[in-house]
């Protein structure tokens, strides 16, 4: 994911980039930086979960990487959403993937 376009939101940064020969794909990063290992996995079932919508709308061929910043942990539910929807959103406006 060296390549590609990012855009950042106040709990998550969202990097796109064309992946050639694939669907589409998502990681995510989430580090010791948000939390301990219970509030990292909650972070991460949270992130997975709107993961699944945001890739359905996503055009084939794209990747898409989450990381997630510190303020995820306390964020509520509705809050990572928007951030990560309108995230993904910017970075793919900025360059087709």
């Amino acid at each position: 994911m060296r390549r590609g376009t990012s855009s950042g939101r106040g709990t998550v940064v969202v990097k796109v980039a064309r992946i050639e020969g694939s669907r589409r794909l998502a990681a995510l990063a989430v580090s010791k930086a948000v939390g301990g290992a219970v509030v990292r996995n909650i972070v991460k079932r949270r992130l997975r979960a709107i993961l699944v919508q945001v890739l359905s709308e996503a055009p084939e061929g794209t990747g898409v990487l989450v990381r997630a910043l510190p303020g995820a942990a306390s964020a509520p539910y509705s809050v990572l959403v928007e951030d990560v929807r309108a995230a993904t959103s910017a970075a793919l406006r900025k360059g087709t993937p």
